[in-house]
């Protein structure tokens, strides 16, 4: 998204998100149709993001495969800051999240029931 667009739409975020997933989607029937394999790292946030790509990909005959993954919270912060540390080494636009915003991320996460996956690997 950041090589799209600003870092902050405000509003329109979750517009802009929306299209670029819907991209993607797209583009990843091209790729299954020449033989290749696709994997999506969205992080499917919500119910709602699951069911549609689910539903995407029914319409289009395509099996998927879903996997969740799952970390203590110890080990996710502890990766968050190196990749914050690592961004702020490089020239350029970068996503720094900060504790506060993993805080409001971490809340608008709805954890998948278990018919939602197929594999869950636990880090």
């Amino acid at each position: 998204m950041l090589t799209l667009f600003d870092e902050c739409l405000g509003e329109h975020h979750n517009e802009m998100q929306a299209k670029c997933y819907r991209y993607l989607y797209d583009l990843s029937l091209d790729i299954n149709a020449a033989g290749g394999d696709v994997i999506l790292d969205f992080g499917f946030w919500t119910k709602a993001q699951r069911r549609e790509a689910e539903e995407f990909y029914r319409a289009a005959n395509i099996k998927l495969k879903r996997i969740y993954i799952v970390s203590d919270d110890a080990e996710r912060k502890k990766r968050l800051k190196k990749r914050n540390a690592a961004a702020e080494r490089h020239p350029g636009r970068q996503y720094i999240i900060s504790p506060e915003m993993l805080e409001v991320f971490d809340s608008r996460f709805e954890k998948p029931e278990s018919w939602e996956y197929d594999e869950l690997f636990i880090n």
